[in-house]
């Protein structure tokens, strides 16, 4: 496993400006809570595909074809809750679906030595 810096910092960085967008698309000041639900999301996924790699150059290149697959699930996801402002519960119950199955897929992949 190596992990590159540079891409952490754009990671975080890219996670800051999407959490702007969620703050700015949100139309009824829902508040903090599923802002800070939907930048753990992006951030899992971003930091996963900016920042860590594998020795091995298939698991790296399917590990970052999957992070960007869900870091587009979860920017729409996070987006739709944005504008249509759905509850709390609802928030964490298909962020945590989305974030839950990325992690296990991630983990498996990780663990293929190809």
């Amino acid at each position: 496993m190596k992990i590159n810096i540079i891409g952490i910092v754009i990671a975080l960085l890219i996670t800051a400006l999407a959490t702007y967008i969620f703050c700015v698309t949100a139309s009824d000041g829902s508040g903090i809570f599923p802002l800070i639900i939907g930048a753990i999301g992006v951030l899992a996924t971003t930091v996963m595909l900016f920042g860590i790699s594998s020795t091995y150059q298939r698991t790296s290149t399917l590990l970052k074809v999957v992070s960007l697959v869900f870091f587009l699930i979860v920017g729409v996801l996070n987006l739709m809750i944005a504008l249509f402002s759905w509850g709390n519960s609802m928030v964490i119950i298909s962020n945590g679906i989305v974030l839950l199955t990325y992690l296990i897929l991630m983990y498996y992949l990780w663990r293929t030595k190809q």
